[in-house]
């Protein structure tokens, strides 16, 4: 991230470019509770969220030096076409279309999930805006249990699929709710 993203800046520079997006994650912030705002102040606690966190502030701080209006997009919950295998929403369709039952946690966690096309729109639409610098979140409005998101695809697909909620457990400092407001 650290690395690819200097090159970018770098050539934004040569290219004299007036706009620069990065894009960032909700893994900046840690573990948190609830849905959460821009103010909300970024404590990662792996190193994906602290690599993220370390670009937004080589990003501003490069920006600002060399007059670049910048975006910092942090990303909650995405899906859509040629997300990988292992993330949950198309390893859910994997197995619903190939074998006959799947063991899940309870599927009590509430995320943001927006699809990837309109995350898209949104990029463009930023490029095209005259918003001022800053991180602004990208998420769905809607927060939705991963039990409900689950069930739905699983009645779309095969209504005889056995979905085994509970079976699993929660994650050690699991996140129950995970969303922006």
């Amino acid at each position: 991230n650290l690395i690819y993203q200097q090159r970018l800046l770098n050539l934004a520079v040569q290219a004299k470019i007036k706009k620069f997006i990065g894009i960032g994650s909700q893994a900046e912030y840690g573990k948190f509770e609830g849905k959460i705002d821009e103010s909300y102040p970024p404590n990662p606690d792996s190193s994906y969220g602290a690599i993220k966190l370390a670009a937004y502030t080589i990003l501003k701080a490069f920006c600002n030096e060399n007059d670049i209006n910048w975006y910092w997009f942090r990303v909650f919950s995405c899906f859509g076409e040629r997300e990988s295998e292992n993330w949950l929403i198309p390893s859910s369709v994997k197995n619903i279309l190939y074998s006959k039952e799947m063991n899940l946690t309870s599927g009590e966690q509430q995320y943001s999930y927006l699809y990837i096309k309109d995350l898209a729109n949104l990029v463009v639409k930023a490029a095209e805006s005259n918003a001022e610098n800053g991180v602004y979140h990208i998420a769905s409005e809607n927060l939705r249990s991963l039990k409900t998101i689950l069930l739905k695809i699983k009645n779309y697909l095969d209504p005889d699929f056995r979905l085994n909620f509970g079976y699993i457990p929660y994650r050690r400092n699991q996140s129950m709710i995970n969303g922006s407001i």
